[in-house]
């Protein structure tokens, strides 16, 4: 299927208000989806055993939180998107170990303005995301939402055992709004933005020495063997040694 046809299917179903229905049946029956959630799954398993609490901060449609369900954890999700709620609350409404969360995480509370391209994953509180509207497939628009912080979270659900961060662009102010050391996060980097990804484990290593991974977008393996510390993660990106598009995981060294 072209991006075009995707993108008038997609139209069509939200149009119709099947959208959660159609999609839901998409992702059990397409095979490319379905190959990349059972790599993400299997790997993901190797963190996540039944119990944990995990934070999804930028949950999108939930494709994230699916798997950790699956894997049995306890899932906090944020997604401040509201067109993203109809699929969410469809996909998992009842589900006792699925708190939704529609609020977006800052440096501090408050509110800030969302730019977002219909359900897309690209929604970020920065405008100058220039991800924001992929392939042109959907006008940008804005809309004012609340803040919270990942302190905040803590203090109402407790520390996760692992908090996923995918907040396109906004991963520094969201870590601003953590005092703490947690025992795994991530958070999503960009090769053409390593500054910022140098200030994101500047400021995970005030909270104690921290050693570093990554993956690709798939999460079908870490990209090395073995952690290494926040300056070799650096150098090596600086010499184009890691994918331009991923996954940072930190965990305290021990």
């Amino acid at each position: 299927m072209t991006n075009s046809l995707k993108q008038l299917v997609k139209a069509t179903t939200v149009k119709l208000g099947i959208y959660p229905h159609a999609r839901h049946i998409y992702r059990r029956v397409h095979p490319t989806v379905r190959s990349d959630a059972a790599a993400a799954k299997k790997f993901y398993s190797t963190i996540i055993t039944p119990g944990l609490l995990v934070f999804d901060i930028g949950a999108n449609l939930g494709q994230m939180a699916e798997i950790f369900l699956e894997l049995g954890a306890r899932v906090v999700a944020l997604e401040p998107n509201t067109l993203c709620a109809p699929t969410l609350a469809f996909e998992f409404h009842g589900n006792p170990d699925m708190t939704l969360v529609k609020e977006a995480v800052g440096a501090e509370k408050g509110v800030a303005k969302l730019q977002f391209a219909g359900t897309a994953s690209t929604a970020s509180l920065r405008s100058d995301w220039k991800w924001l509207a992929m392939n042109g497939a959907d006008q940008v628009e804005s809309c004012t939402v609340p803040v919270t912080t990942l302190d905040a979270l803590v203090a109402r659900y407790g520390a996760p055992d692992y908090c996923k961060i995918d907040v396109e662009g906004f991963e520094l102010e969201c870590l601003r709004g953590l005092s703490q050391a947690l025992p795994l996060l991530s958070f999503e980097y960009h090769i053409d933005e390593i500054d910022v990804l140098g200030s994101c484990l500047d400021r995970l290593s005030e909270h104690g020495p921290i050693e570093v991974n990554v993956t690709n977008m798939n999460h079908d393996g870490f990209l090395f063997s073995d952690w290494l510390a926040a300056d070799e993660i650096l150098e090596k990106a600086r010499a184009s040694q890691i994918l331009d598009v991923g996954d940072v995981f930190v965990r305290p060294r021990a």
